[in-house]
């Protein structure tokens, strides 16, 4: 089932439009999707709406932005007001960092995964959801960035 959704999260993040370069951005409290990836500001400089599909019989809520640099952060996640751990190796919950040919995931971290998204509020009628989401992420490598102070804004789903 892991699988199944990290490919769907790639191919997703395939049609992603990406837009130009900056670096050391300031995270701007009103944009849909930001955080801090290790030192850096990012912020989602395109949006594409969320998808609400079910993988394995579980509705799932994927969340993509693209940062000016072309990195991608992507969010799977039960949607519904709540707090979902990214260490359960069972869940579909995931956060992933990809830039260039670099794909970080918290499902790549194993034992250490750490972190969460939380789901602060959802408007179904709307397609609207905002939240919160930190953690840890890890490639086939080893290697880890940390991801903190990501927030959503009215992100919107279909």
């Amino acid at each position: 089932m892991t699988k199944v959704l990290n490919l769907f999260l790639v191919l997703f993040a395939a049609f992603v439009v990406f837009a130009g370069c900056t670096k050391n951005e300031v995270i701007d409290p009103q944009a849909q999707m930001s955080a801090t990836v290790d030192v850096n500001g990012w912020n989602a400089k395109t949006i594409n709406d969320g998808i609400l599909s079910t993988v394995g019989g579980t509705e799932v809520l994927t969340l993509t932005g693209a940062g000016a640099d072309g990195s991608l952060i992507i969010l799977a996640v039960k949607p519904e007001v709540g707090t979902y751990p990214l260490s359960d190796p069972l869940s579909t919950t995931l956060l992933t960092y990809q830039k260039l040919t670099n794909t970080f995931t918290s499902k790549g971290c194993l034992l250490t995964a750490s972190g969460n998204i939380e789901i602060t509020s959802i408007d179904k009628e709307k397609k609207l959801v905002s939240g919160k989401f930190s953690g840890r992420v890890c490639n086939t490598s080893g290697i880890s960035i940390n991801i903190t102070n990501g927030v959503l804004n009215n992100f919107k789903y279909r």
